[in-house]
């Protein structure tokens, strides 16, 4: 058992962790990993993440469980890749630039600052039913040895899943949507030192 508390920057809805952001922290050291988000973590507060006899991971508040990681292999139909240019323009149509239910997002929120906030910012794709964006991380969220930290590669991967809802279904809708369950194949450990080379 491990008492977790997470620094309130990293918020999705305010008052509220990004949901990716708590996948990371509990998938700590699993390369594929499914999260499944029960209910709203608060930042700032005391939790437990408890090794289960059943080999899950899950995050506890007293006797309430708000997220369990379990061992799961990602299996899905790859896309093509975006060309980085492509992702670029994609990201210059990104309409919460424009309009923002919620701008202080770690992930996609433009109120962050360089450096504070991930600032990713999907667009559609043009003629494709995708959602892309350029992401470069920060110094700030490498380990001693260059690579970033996990929670942060879980948190990078929230809001474009969301974007990619709301985008290819009506952007202009009031609704609001939140990461229920994410699911991560590490594949590699890059540096961020190979990432910029």
């Amino acid at each position: 058992m491990a008492a977790i508390v997470i620094d309130p920057r990293f918020n999705g809805f305010p008052n509220i962790t990004l949901g990716g952001y708590v996948g990371g922290v509990l998938a700590h050291g699993r390369a594929q990993a499914e999260v499944t988000l029960r209910r709203p973590v608060q930042p700032g507060r005391r939790y437990e993440a408890v090794n289960e006899p059943d080999g899950t991971r899950t995050l506890r508040d007293g006797t309430d469980v708000m997220a369990v990681a379990r061992d799961a292999p990602v299996d899905l139909e790859v896309q093509p890749a975006v060309t980085p240019e492509a992702s670029r323009l994609a990201s210059h149509r990104y309409v919460g630039h424009r309009r923002h239910l919620i701008p202080s997002c770690f992930n996609c929120g433009p109120l962050r600052a360089e450096g504070d906030g991930l600032r990713i910012f999907p667009g559609v794709v043009e003629e494709r039913e995708v959602v892309a964006a350029p992401w470069t991380p920060a110094q700030s969220l490498a380990n001693s040895e260059g690579i970033v930290e996990q929670e942060y590669v879980w948190s990078a991967l929230d809001c474009p899943t969301i974007w990619a809802l709301v985008l290819l279904g009506r952007p202009e809708s009031e609704e609001k949507a939140v990461t229920a369950r994410l699911a991560v194949d590490l594949v590699s450990r890059s540096s961020l030192e190979g990432l910029m080379s």
